[in-house]
């Protein structure tokens, strides 16, 4: 590489660097600069806020540094504040929601999610929502919260009615950890109740399956109708085998009656 590249390179990355530093101080949150090639070769970047657009171009020593203040702007035009976590402007959403400042339970959720998301792709940048140290809609169900809808939230940014469910499924679960005999005898009747559901399934459709053509035939055909045509079957293999086949179906979900009726909470 000549010195006289290196020396045009390394320029470059000065410039970045200035205009990097610049966008920061203004609160822009730049992604990662991507590299083009047209009449020249430059460099460009969007902020992940307002979309502001960076360019630090190859030759001239020169770019085109962020100059405004990172400002998000509503599909109107008008400048949004750190409250307005909907993306409109008050005079867009007709009136003003109702915030409430982030609780530790809320943040640490902002973060975990913050977190989650950079693991599966390392340019994510949060947005507004998880910026703020406010929100306005229940963490569980994102219905709005406020007098007049799902009220004040709780330490953990649900709403009355979320947690309401969560308390009566965390007694339900407690009962049938107990009910089983444990945490570990609990984990273990799960476990075999998903490694059961294909079997349940298959045995249920066949049975209804049955059972309804059986109704059909009563309709058409009556019950001695139905016997005379059964019998002759017993005597094909074939037959037998998708007799058989029925009955231990039937037999099954008799059997399994109990457990194909307890609710999502019993197990």
């Amino acid at each position: 590489m000549s010195n006289a590249h290196m020396g045009s390179k390394n320029r470059i990355d000065d410039i970045k660097r200035e205009a990097v530093a610049q966008a920061e101080r203004l609160g822009h949150r730049l992604k990662r600069f991507d590299k083009y090639k047209d009449s020249e070769v430059y460099y460009s970047s969007f902020c992940a806020r307002c979309s502001a657009y960076l360019r630090v171009t190859a030759s001239g020593g020169s770019g085109q540094a962020v100059e405004e203040p990172c400002q998000r702007l509503c599909h109107c035009g008008q400048p949004l504040t750190p409250d307005d976590l909907d993306g409109k402007c008050v005079s867009c959403r007709g009136n003003q929601l109702t915030l409430y400042p982030k609780t530790s339970a809320v943040r640490a959720k902002n973060n975990h999610y913050i977190e989650y998301c950079r693991k599966k792709d390392r340019d994510f940048e949060p947005g507004p929502v998880e910026l703020s140290d406010y929100f306005w809609c229940c963490q569980h169900c994102f219905q709005r919260l406020g007098p007049g809808y799902q009220g004040e939230p709780d330490e953990q940014g649900r709403c009355s009615k979320c947690a309401e469910a969560e308390r009566i499924w965390a007694k339900r679960k407690a009962d049938a950890i107990e009910a089983a005999g444990g945490l570990k005898a609990w984990h273990r009747k799960r476990l075999i109740k998903k490694l059961l559901l294909p079997v349940d399934c298959i045995a249920c459709v066949i049975a209804i399956i049955f059972a309804v053509s059986i109704l059909i035939a009563i309709v058409f055909y009556g019950v001695w109708g139905i016997w005379n045509e059964i019998c002759p079957m017993l005597s094909r293999t074939d037959d037998t085998v998708c007799l058989i086949i029925i009955a231990l179906s039937i037999a099954w979900v008799a059997l399994r009656r109990k457990a194909l009726n307890e609710r999502p909470s019993d197990y």
